[in-house]
């Protein structure tokens, strides 16, 4: 390939030091111009003997530009804000936005971004990305988020449906690339569909929590398993803040419990134990908030009956706006999670950075917490079948001892500034869920060309 040099491009300038600085690269580039083709005031100039002069390499030879990506990393999934797995792709890419060009690839039915906090809302532009699964517009590392589980009543055929997006992209021709996808599950074992899927398109898994390295294992995924933690959103807000010193425990003390309201999570055991441990007569002024956006129906129904029955059980369901969440967890003294199993589990590790003790069973995803991160954990008693509405049972999950929890809220109530402190000197292990910090640990081991 050639140059074309115009000599009247150079000398249009009036300041003379400029002209002479012109003049001298127009001479240069006239020594290296082939004769044939010097005409006037015009040349051209070959560029590999030129490159060979500078001393400058040769770009190798690459796919053709309008076939290369825009991007460093594709990022395929739900965009749903009010869900954890649906908001795992957004908090992906406000993590990483800073140090790698990203785009998302929404999946169609499965984004919702009501309740988006307002320094969010510029998410609001992800759904407007161009969706086209094309050479230029699909990354060398690709993400996947929120595929397998789906979420859908019709499961299986909902996640054949969305494989399909991973499908056209591994079949693109330009080049190889790297497919990652974020998965996990909260039991001892995980579908037989999920296995095949991530065998046969995926090169490798991230799960977040390190108990799923062995299930992942043992359920037959031969791919790569790598653990990364889920960013949190806002964590770096409460990290910021400063806990009030306290000299006594609050006259009017709060459990609180957070969650979906499944079988699964215990929150109907919170209940339960509360309205047996602490009984009105001895703590009128204990209470127990529990808020569930929806949930199993038996569970639900036990939580509203003991709710009527013990007015201090202050009961609340449906979609609630960061605003209103944040009210509510400013009203907690005490959380409280007895789950039977956790994928990764991210209100524990909000309500530690408010500063808040946490009691959350132990196991699962919540023993790093427990061991690190400042939590009290509840004794395991044994395991039960695992029953999930859209698989069956799949494997087993972990009994949490109801009584060694309803022991330990005790505890917490009577040594409430004690267990505050302990908190406190647990809060820095929380920094690297922060966006800013998370970007920076694992952008390497999302995407190796970074």
């Amino acid at each position: 390939g050639c140059i074309a040099v115009s000599k009247k491009t150079f000398f249009e300038h009036d300041n003379e030091e400029i002209d002479s600085s012109f003049n001298g690269l127009y001479n240069f580039l006239s020594a290296h111009a082939t004769p044939s083709v010097i005409a006037g005031n015009s040349l051209l100039v070959e560029v590999e003997p030129l490159l060979a002069t500078l001393n400058i390499p040769k770009e190798p030879e690459e796919i053709p530009q309008d076939t290369r990506s825009l991007y460093d990393l594709t990022i395929v999934g739900p965009l749903h804000w009010a869900d954890g797995l649906g908001r795992i792709g957004m908090c992906y890419y406000e993590s990483l936005k800073k140090y790698l060009r990203i785009n998302v690839i929404n999946i169609p039915g499965g984004n919702n971004l009501n309740g988006l906090p307002d320094d969010l809302l510029h998410l609001h532009d992800l759904i407007k990305q161009n969706q086209s699964i094309t050479p230029n517009n699909i990354a060398n590392t690709v993400i996947t988020t929120g595929i397998l589980w789906t979420g859908d009543a019709n499961h299986l055929h909902q996640t054949d449906k969305q494989i399909g997006i991973i499908k056209r992209i591994k079949a693109l021709k330009d080049k190889d690339r790297t497919v990652l996808g974020v998965s996990m599950l909260e039991s001892t074992k995980i579908p037989q569909q999920w296995v095949t899927c991530l065998n046969t398109y995926y090169d490798e898994v991230i799960v977040p929590s390190p108990f799923l390295v062995d299930v992942y294992k043992e359920c037959g995924v031969s791919i790569p398993i790598k653990v990364i933690p889920l960013p949190i959103y806002g964590i770096e807000r409460l990290l910021e803040k400063n806990i009030p010193t306290i000299t006594k425990r609050p006259e009017e003390f709060v459990f609180g419990c957070l969650s979906g309201g499944w079988y699964r999570k215990g929150v109907e055991v919170v209940a339960e134990m509360f309205s047996k441990s602490f009984s009105i007569s001895e703590y009128p002024h204990v209470k127990l908030m529990i808020h569930c956006r929806f949930g199993d129906i038996e569970p639900m129904d036990k939580i509203r009956k003991l709710s009527s029955q013990d007015k201090r059980i202050i009961f609340s369901e449906g979609s609630i706006s960061e605003d209103a969440l944040k009210t509510w967890k400013n009203k907690i003294h005490c959380f409280v999670l007895p789950s039977a199993g956790e994928g990764f589990s991210m209100p524990p590790r909000e309500m530690l950075a408010e500063g808040t003790p946490c009691l959350i069973s132990s196991g699962h995803a919540h023993q790093p917490i427990v061991d690190d991160e400042g939590a009290i954990g509840i004794d395991i008693i044994g395991t039960r079948p695992a029953t999930y509405g859209y698989f069956g049972v799949l494997g087993r999950e972990w009994v949490p001892d109801k009584y060694d929890m309803a022991k330990k809220m005790h505890d917490i109530y009577d040594n409430y500034l004690e267990y505050k402190k302990h908190v406190a000197l647990n809060r820095t292990e929380l920094k690297k869920y922060m966006f800013s910090e998370w970007g920076k640990l694992y952008k390497n081991q999302i995407i190796e060309r970074a």
